[in-house]
């Protein structure tokens, strides 16, 4: 692999991790990308929609909104719990 290839693999990398694109990583954004994977390694069955073994771009993309919708979901409901002073 050329120097070049590292280089947008590593971008790439970074880029998945830091979803609003401002060029800085999150805590949620880490929290949020740890349980992408962690959710996909459980639930592979779900992720790969057609079973061949493999995930593709679509599946992950659908897969990684409802990660997302879940996510939002249960902050919402901590963010709720925190604010009657739970």
């Amino acid at each position: 692999m050329q120097q070049s290839e590292m280089q947008h693999m590593k971008q790439l990398q970074y880029s998945n991790i830091d979803t609003d694109g401002d060029g800085k990583i999150t805590r949620a954004e880490v929290q949020a990308h740890e349980k992408l994977t962690t959710e996909m390694n459980n639930q592979w069955s779900k992720a790969d929609k057609n079973n061949d073994g493999q995930v593709d771009t679509s599946e992950f993309a659908a897969f990684r909104e409802r990660v997302n919708e879940q996510l939002q979901k249960e902050q919402k409901s901590q963010k709720s719990m925190d604010d009657e002073g739970m």
